[in-house]
């Protein structure tokens, strides 16, 4: 029997991860930093899968400002290529507010500086399940061939991490590996 009022807000709670390891510490220190409000940047950088995109949506939420996800104005993944002009406009905007915002994605140095933008906050993430050293440049390997190869070149070149202000360095109890199972009634005709 259901209940004509329809779910409880109970059922309709869907579980929060818990956030990254040492990401409490960091949101106290950035608690301090950010006030009073500014148009500033906190910006932040790490392999594919290290866990910036949840970093920044955990900051985003417990600071009450935006962030924005780069992936998803990716014009080319190799290179890799943003959709600058829409980026820098939806940078710019919050700064002409004097409000504060959160930048994530890979290469982030790089995309920065291609915005124009200095960050004020830089911080990189480290999941130690998934690290591993990019290889020495003893050798002219020619362009990157794949996203991976080319986060490896931007990480020897640039070392986002030496330049943190907070490196969030953590250990994925497991590298999942998902699947994904779905079932479908089909009316034949």
């Amino acid at each position: 029997m259901t209940d004509s009022t329809g779910p409880t807000p109970e059922k309709l709670m869907i579980p929060a991860l818990p956030p990254l390891p040492g990401a409490d510490d960091l949101l106290a220190h950035l608690r301090s930093f950010c006030l009073p409000w500014r148009a500033l940047t906190i910006a932040i950088d790490g392999r594919n899968g290290a866990g910036k995109t949840s970093l920044a949506r955990y900051l985003a939420w417990q600071l009450g400002m935006p962030v924005l996800e780069t992936d998803l104005w990716l014009s080319s993944r190799s290179p890799v290529t943003y959709r600058i002009a829409e980026l820098e406009k939806l940078v710019r905007s919050r700064h002409r507010q004097d409000r504060p915002i959160i930048i994530e994605g890979v290469v982030m140095l790089m995309t920065l500086e291609l915005l124009g933008v200095q960050p004020d906050y830089f911080v990189f993430v480290t999941n130690e399940a998934l690290e591993s050293e990019p290889a020495e440049d003893n050798e002219d390997r020619g362009p990157p061939q794949c996203l991976s190869e080319e986060v490896d070149a931007y990480l020897r070149e640039h070392q986002p991490a030496g330049r943190a202000d907070f490196h969030l360095t953590w250990r994925e109890p497991s590298v999942r590996v998902g699947s994904l199972e779905a079932t479908a009634d089909i009316e034949l005709a």
